[in-house]
Order: structure tokens, then sequence, then C-alpha cells
């Protein structure tokens, strides 16, 4: 745990490429994790549990998340920010012109959408409205998407919401920019994890699914810290791969 803090704080992007921070984008359904991902990677330099990003509930249909959010972690609570910013948005829903809507993803993806933007379902975004950058630079876009899945819907995920997220990974990848899917909820993935999330790594049912998010405890758990580490120093990983 303490060795991936530690590498996390130091990481800076490529010093060619100009950027002083890298930028990685939350995208998926709504109540997947986004924002409890942030969430928990937060808490964690923070060193207790905090909730920054507002989150709903599992009955929500709705995203919470309404605005795209740039989330800064800093090493401590009055340390310095850390290299690296974890960008929020709405979640995706199953209907048209509900959720996020994917024709809208180029906008963020090259740069053009400030912090803060209300978005709207039914597409908003145009060189007109106010904020819109026309000409971004390489620290403006985004340097790594993460699909964020929750690990007990993977098998029943509609054809529609898989349309949009195919909708979209063909627009991210044609850019060149690295893809990573982040599972979510694995302590309610397998039966093998729900008493004890460090039984993640023999469970075969979730082999390679990565994060239980902080969402109701009061109190860090070293297992929970070590596997949204793992997962934010891939990412890092990926965005160095992007850099170069």
């Amino acid at each position: 745990r303490f060795e991936l803090i530690e590498t996390i704080r130091e990481y800076k992007p490529l010093a060619q490429v100009g950027v002083q921070q890298a930028r990685l984008l939350l995208l998926g359904h709504v109540n997947v994790g986004k924002s409890s991902f942030f969430n928990t990677i937060n808490s964690i330099f923070r060193n207790h549990v905090t909730a920054q990003a507002p989150v709903g509930s599992p009955r929500d249909q709705r995203s919470v998340t309404t605005k795209m959010r740039a989330y800064q972690v800093r090493n401590g609570r009055e340390g310095r920010d850390l290299n690296f910013k974890i960008v929020d948005t709405m979640g995706l829903e199953e209907e048209k012109r509900k959720g996020f809507d994917p024709t809208e993803l180029p906008y963020l993806l090259d740069g053009h959408v400030t912090d803060n933007h209300q978005f709207d379902p039914s597409g908003n975004i145009s060189p007109e409205m106010p904020g819109f950058q026309k000409l971004p630079k390489l620290p403006d876009k985004i340097h790594c998407c993460i699909f964020v899945v929750d690990g007990t819907e993977i098998m029943s995920m509609s054809e529609e919401l898989l349309n949009k997220l195919n909708e979209m990974r063909t627009k991210i990848t044609g850019r060149g920019i690295p893809i990573i899917v982040l599972v979510t909820k694995i302590d309610k993935a397998c039966e093998h994890t729900r008493g004890d999330v460090s039984l993640v790594y023999r469970s075969s049912t979730i082999q390679h699914l990565i994060a239980q998010n902080y969402t109701h405890e009061i109190e860090l758990d070293p297992w929970v810290d070590v596997l949204a580490l793992s997962a934010l120093q891939q990412m890092l990983r990926f965005t160095d791969n992007y850099f170069d």
C-alpha cells in the first residue's frame, strides 16, 4: 500500500510533452461507481474516508452527476496537488436522450469543454457556447479513458447500453487515447469476496476485476486501498504510453 502511494505521489507526466497533470476521464452507466472511485482515491491521500464528489444510491435511475468535474487530488488536506486529475461525467442511460450523450464525447476528449460544464441529455455543446475552448492544447485534452463497469451487471448489460459504449470506444480509439475497463463492486460480484475483499486475488469469478469503492465505510481498509491504487497506477502507465 505505502509503495503504491509513494509511486503515485511522485508521478509526473513525461517532461518533454509539456503537460503538468494527466487527465483521466471516467465514463459509464448510471450508478456504477465513477464518482465513488474518485472519492476512494481522494480518501486514501487524505488518510480518512471522504465524499467530496456526490454519489447516488442503488435505487437511482438517473445520474447524480450532471456536470463535468475535473477533480484534483492533493497529498493530504493542505498538501500539494498531485500530477493528475480525475474527470467525472454524467452517467449513461439506456434510453435515447437520457443521460450522457455519446455524440458529445469528442468535445471532452479534444479539450473543448471546461470544468463545471452542465450536461444536457439532448446535447448542448457547441462552439458558440460560453467557455468553449476553440483551440485546446494537449494539457486540456483527455489522456486516458476509463470505462467503469458494475461487476454485478457485466453479463446483463442491455443492447442499447452496449451500443452506446461501443460508439464511445470508436471515438476514443480513433484518437489513439488508451482505454481501461475498471470493474467496481467486486465485493458483491462474487460470494467469496463479500466478506473479505482480500480474497479477490483467489476468486475465479473476478480474476481481472479490480476495485471496490468506499461508499458507506467510515474507516480506510488496506485491501480496498491496494485495489484502487493498483488501478490508478495502471491508468497512469497507460497515460504515459499515450504521451509516448
